[in-house]
Formats: structure tokens, sequence, C-alpha cells
């Protein structure tokens, strides 16, 4: 049998890390390409993900919000990215008010608000599953807007994950979401064979 070379997290992670670097040990050599020829060192930004601390990786309760940006200062981060999900940034918990009033604390840590991910699963065979991933997406451009930042991150099939009592784990939401796509198939077997 054949031997994949499968690359796992770790893996993706130093690779990832050791391109990077190499791209910014030099990037006077890549100023030929377009879009990279005032790229300057200095205009890097490093950010935070919120998702980092939100309480689901570790044994241990979530920052808040308000914490995140602190830790983002303490450890010389430039900003932030907000994970779209309880307990940082899901929608429906962050009325324009509130947004403001993060936006106005990170100002006075002179710290960033550089976008929000959204976790978003759009290949659900199911019309309703699609449409309430929109309106969640409708709501997170709303609170991009009130915090003042830029991005909006989209996972297109985002398996999600579910809680454990002591970690969280991808296993259950993978299942549901090989189901959709084995449904998927059949949908459109059905359809060449018809």
């Amino acid at each position: 049998m054949k031997k994949t070379n499968v690359m796992n997290r770790r893996k993706f992670m130093v690779t990832s890390l050791a391109a990077t670097t190499a791209m910014a040990a030099d990037l006077s050599g890549i100023s030929g390409i377009p879009g990279f020829s005032n790229v300057k060192i200095s205009d890097m930004k490093v950010g935070l993900y919120s998702i980092t601390l939100i309480g689901i990786w570790y044994r241990g309760k979530g920052a808040t919000l308000e914490d995140v940006v602190r830790s983002a200062k303490k450890y010389d981060y430039d900003g932030i990215e907000i994970d779209g999900k309880r307990p940082h940034g899901n929608p429906l918990d962050w009325p324009t008010k509130r947004c403001q009033e993060l936006r106005s604390f990170a100002d006075d840590q002179g710290i960033n608000i550089y976008g929000v991910a959204a976790n978003n699963d759009f290949s659900s065979p199911i019309p309703e599953h699609r449409e309430a991933q929109i309106a969640y997406v409708k709501e997170l451009i709303r609170m991009m807007s009130d915090l003042g930042a830029k991005t909006l991150r989209l996972f297109l099939a985002w398996p999600g994950v579910t809680k454990h009592p002591q970690l969280a784990q991808y296993a259950v939401a993978q299942d549901i979401l090989d189901m959709n796509y084995a449904i998927l198939f059949r949908l459109k077997m059905v359809r060449l064979l018809v």
C-alpha cells in the first residue's frame, strides 16, 4: 500500500514558521512580486487570536475579551483577532454599545482589533442550516463594524468542536460533517441516475 505524507497541525505550524521566517529574513528578495514591492518588516503586525484563551483547549475558565486585550498588551502583540463564538465573539452577546466599549478599552491599551473569525459550515445539505450561517455572517459583519475591525475570516466547512468535561474534541462534530458529505454524495448520485 502506498504511504501518503500526512501533515498534522504540528508539522504544518513548523513548516509555516520556517517559511515565514525565511520570507521575513529576506523581504527584499520578493520585491519583484506584485503586491510586495512596498512591504517592510516594520509593516508586519502580529495579533493574538482569542481562541487561544477561550477555555476549551485547556483546563480552566476562559478569559474575557478584556483579558485577551490585556494579554496582547502584556506580551507585546500589536492587536487581537476575536473568535466568533462564545464566550468571546458570538454576535448575539455583542450589541453595538458593548462592541464600542471593547473598542474603547482596546484603544486605551494600544491594541488594535484586527478582525473576527467566523466558524461557518456552508456545506450542510439542509437549506435552513446554510441560511442560519448567512444570518450569522451578517451579524458578524455588523459586529466587526461596531468594533472597528477590518477583516472577517470565514471557514466554509468548519466541522465545529464539542466541549468535553475536560478538553474540547473534534470527533462528534467531524462525524456529523462526514455524514453531511455522505448525504450530499448520495443526492448527487441520485441526480446522475435520474
